[in-house]
């Protein structure tokens, strides 16, 4: 939680003229200071705020207490999660995939109006290149992916990355619409979408897991969303045939409110962000183990697991049509998230 400064010009007031502890006993209390609402930002300033926070991010070895400086909400929590796992499993990278983030130059930016005092936002995208190195150590080709990244300021406080997602090739930047002051159009009357953006994300989460209430009938689903309902209900079962496990555990814990503002569309649609994590716990059963030849948690491959416990944070870019038309996914990122797991001590 963030420290609410005090206001300088009222500490440099009182070291002027001197200030009572107590006011005089006829003496009205003094009317509360408004906070100012923030100056909007330009593209200009809006792109050097992204390549400042993307370049301390792409910093290494950095430990917790950096990191947040950086970093807020889910993002931040991805990273200490990194941390942690680096301190009990080591920091020896995984053979392959590997993914090496190169900021492209090209940054675009949407800075979005405050809706509160001291809250700002802004909309980035850039592009990081990546390679897969094959097995037997061969790289191929780099491919770049465009992302859909939320920087948020609070207060005067430093600007810090909370969310990001990879686009899908061929599938476009999620774009918000821009008014005539230049900054992106968020919130405003959201009451003829097909879903409230308030709650767009637990419903999805309840669709996905199987509820059937009322709002889940009445809402219509993409056939990706569709497709993750199936997936999730016979994933317990899949698993625990193609490993031979004892046991698998699947749990899904979706924060229900959207994270970030909501962002309209030139269509008249609505861009909302939500956060999921999946948790999937395993155990081989007695003399069992299971071998990593890749992995996303660093230091966890090559090593005989009895069991473990592994979870990804998914992050969504849903976009809700107005009218009646179906909720579909703009962007999707499954992120590692947090690992523990037993080693097989046997033979």
């Amino acid at each position: 939680m963030m420290r609410r400064s005090v206001p300088v010009t009222a500490v440099l007031l009182c070291l002027a003229v001197g200030c009572d502890a107590t006011p005089a006993p006829n003496a009205r209390p003094a009317p509360p200071i408004p906070k100012r609402q923030a100056k909007p930002l330009s593209a200009l300033e809006a792109r050097r705020i992204v390549e400042d926070v993307n370049r301390r991010l792409d910093a290494d070895g950095k430990d917790a207490a950096f990191w947040h400086t950086a970093a807020e909400g889910p993002w931040l929590d991805l990273l200490l999660a990194k941390v942690e796992n680096t301190a009990k499993h080591g920091d020896k990278a995984p053979p392959a995939p590997t993914n090496t983030p190169e900021v492209s130059p090209g940054v675009e930016v949407w800075p979005a109006s405050s809706n509160a005092p001291g809250d700002r936002w802004i909309l980035g995208s850039f592009e990081t290149s990546s390679w897969t190195i094959s097995s037997e150590g061969v790289k191929k080709p780099k491919t770049a992916t465009p992302t859909w990244t939320l920087y948020h300021q609070q207060g005067e406080g430093p600007w810090r990355q909370t969310f990001q997602v990879h686009v899908s090739a061929g599938s476009g930047v999620p774009r918000p619409s821009v008014g005539n002051d230049g900054q992106a159009v968020t919130g405003g009357d959201t009451t003829k979408l097909a879903v409230p953006p308030s709650s767009v994300c637990g419903h999805m989460a309840d669709y996905v897991a199987g509820t059937n209430d009322a709002q889940t009938r009445k809402s219509r689903w993409s056939k990706e969303i569709t497709a993750d309902r199936a997936e999730f209900a016979g994933i317990e079962q899949s698993l625990r045939e193609r490993l031979g496990a004892k046991s698998v555990d699947v749990t899904s814990t979706t924060v229900r409110t959207p994270h970030g503002p909501v962002w309209r569309t030139a269509d008249g649609s609505a861009l909302v962000a939500c956060v999921t994590v999946n948790q999937t716990a395993i155990d081989m059963g007695p003399g069992r183990y299971s071998v990593f030849p890749t992995s996303g948690w660093s230091g966890t491959t090559g090593i005989r697991w009895t069991s473990y416990t592994q979870s990804l944070m998914v992050m969504n870019v849903l976009k809700i049509p107005a009218g009646h038309g179906e909720v579909s996914v703009a962007a999707k990122s499954a992120w590692p998230y947090k690992f523990d797991g037993k080693r097989h001590t046997g033979r």
